[in-house]
């Protein structure tokens, strides 16, 4: 969350670089768990491998 506080949307592959954690479904559990709160959200138009996530406005 902090990323997007200073960046439009953040992906899996920055997410896991800042992270630092190896594993792609540990960070899109992550992200799903901040889109049930409410969050974030997908950004339109991107999917699968440019999946891009933004703070919900």
């Amino acid at each position: 969350m902090e990323y997007l506080n200073d960046h439009e949307n953040v992906t899996n592959k920055i997410a896991r670089r800042i992270a630092s954690v190896d594993s792609e479904s540990t960070i899109k559990a992550a992200f799903n768990r901040l889109r049930e709160q409410g969050l974030i959200e997908l950004v339109p138009g991107t999917k699968t491998a440019t999946s891009a996530w933004r703070r919900v406005r």
